[in-house]
């Protein structure tokens, strides 16, 4: 008996050294490969983030998330990148993280080597929570069967019918008084209606109905604040289970309630189907699933009123402190001669063109992104001390690029990169930045609502300019005082914190 149990506990022991055997040589074998795939292709490391406690970069952490409290994160990233090159390496959490704004690496990350990287699951494990899943999570097939679904609403005719967008800013009007006004939470609620309308085929009313206006707000608050914690969990990554937020749990329920009340509300009534043109339609089409319905929808609900809201607000921040660049707009529009514009005339207003692509370069609205490699790549430049030469990354490396900081960079955008120059975009040294602007991303996942986004920020811009005579900053919101300067809000996307506060002084004669 006793020489069994020995033959038994031999039998495994020679099986557990076989396996960790084969397995070393495996690991072996894995190096050798990645170095001679490094070796062939000249590559050699960025340079390195200082990192005292290197094994888990907690100081680092810590750091990051006092100024992301602070609201000087972007800050911090972009004089990272100043200090250390446009391309680094450190430790986060143990694991590499390469972070880039060199223009070259990102076209590879997105287009040249797109194959080699995905969202990956950090980013599915901390927005499907919140957003389910859909274009923004999804990788590889499932990624393009909801690109595939996605693209037919946004050809859609009602998208190119501006006179749902002129009633909301009708009652984006209606509401301006001579006192102070937060634009950042009228664009919020006009994006909202506009984008309600298409997705699900009505609007909220946010801007029309008290009773549709407090629930919208209730949704957006919780969206935005669930936004901000799903962040916090992305940047946490495999510890955002010791994480707890009892309130995330409160959003996420208010979330998916007023979702799934416009998704029930369609199924349930056949009269809707095939009769509205809306994406909810389009998409139930392929599946009666609510949740996967409702991830669809909010997958496109944080691109369309999002991002536009901070388009926006940035944009109207700006104007708001300076009279030069307000004034030469008032006198660019006069060629409507006070009439609502038509695609092709905001086709012809250049300067705010100009306006718009200053205030996406210097305050994107997804000011950082980041890919996981999904197989031993290569990167093409930033590796050596010179960052010229071609850098390895290995399967599982996340690689982040900061918009923020490559729309600052100086060699690329002259001397004046940190300030609102319109004019930048039509001088004869115009730059050509190519893959170093990227407003709206790029490669096979550029956002396909951009132009959408771009005619809904052009005509209630120029309607607003045709609407009232001058806007001067206020300082005043409620008892609080506001800064002078942009400070960043920094959730899934970015704005100003202390909000959008301004003070408009109607024409006379009104439009």
């Amino acid at each position: 008996m006793v020489k069994i149990m020995l033959n038994s506990v031999l039998g495994y022991l020679s099986l557990t050294i076989l396996l960790a055997l084969l397995a070393t040589v495996r690991y072996v074998d894995i190096l050798w490969q990645r170095r001679r795939l490094a070796r062939s292709n000249g590559c050699k490391l960025p340079r390195s983030l200082p990192q005292a406690d290197s094994l888990l970069g907690l100081g680092t952490i810590r750091e990051s998330y006092h100024h992301y409290q602070e609201g000087s994160y972007l800050s911090l990233s972009k004089d990272r990148f100043d200090q250390f090159g446009n391309t680094y390496r450190f430790v986060q959490l143990g694991s590499a993280v390469i972070n880039t704004i060199e223009p070259e690496n990102v076209k590879a990350i997105l287009s040249t080597r797109f194959q080699d990287f995905s969202v990956g699951l950090k980013r599915q494990t901390a927005f499907e929570p919140l957003i389910g899943h859909g274009i923004f999570t999804a990788d590889g097939s499932d990624w393009k069967h909801s690109r595939k679904m996605l693209q037919p609403a946004f050809a859609k005719d009602e998208l190119n019918n501006l006179s749902t967008l002129e009633r909301n800013v009708q009652a984006l009007l209606s509401q301006v008084t001579d006192q102070p006004v937060n634009l950042q939470r009228s664009f919020l609620a006009l994006t909202i209606d506009f984008a309600t309308y298409f997705l699900f085929g009505e609007s909220t009313a946010a801007l029309r109905s008290p009773e549709s206006a407090a629930n919208a707000e209730n949704f957006g608050t919780a969206f935005d604040r669930a936004q901000k914690t799903v962040a916090k969990f992305f940047a946490l990554g495999p510890f955002s289970i010791l994480a707890c937020d009892p309130q995330f749990k409160r959003d996420q329920k208010t979330v998916s309630s007023y979702v799934d009340g416009f998704v029930e509300k369609a199924l349930s009534s056949p009269q809707n189907k095939g009769e509205k043109g809306c994406f909810l339609n389009e998409l139930s089409k392929h599946t009666q699933d609510v949740p996967l319905l409702r991830g669809g929808l909010l997958n496109i609900l944080l691109a369309g009123r999002d991002t536009t809201a901070s388009l926006l607000s940035n944009l109207w921040f700006v104007l708001a402190r300076r009279p030069d660049i307000y004034g030469r707009l008032q006198e660019e529009i006069q060629v409507l001669n006070g009439k609502a514009p038509t695609r092709d005339d905001l086709k012809s207003l250049s300067y705010l063109k100009s306006c718009l692509d200053e205030s996406l370069r210097l305050h994107p609205p997804i000011p950082r992104n980041s890919r996981t490699a999904i197989r031993d790549t290569i990167l093409p430049v930033g590796g050596g001390e010179d960052e010229k030469s071609p850098i390895f990354v290995g399967r599982g490396t996340e690689v982040g690029y900061q918009v923020f900081a490559m729309h600052r960079r100086k060699d690329i955008w002259g001397s004046d990169a940190d300030e609102f120059v319109p004019e930048r975009w039509t001088r004869k040294d115009r730059p050509r930045p190519h893959w170093a602007y990227l407003p709206f991303n790029g490669g096979p996942r550029i956002c396909p609502g951009q132009q959408l986004a771009l005619t809904e920020a052009s005509y209630v811009t120029a309607r607003l300019l045709q609407e009232f005579k001058s806007v001067k900053s206020s300082n005043e919101s409620g008892s609080s005082i506001c800064s002078d300067g942009w400070r960043e809000d920094l959730g899934l996307t970015c704005t100003t914190a202390e909000g959008t506060w301004v003070r408009l002084t109607r024409n006379a004669c009104g439009t």
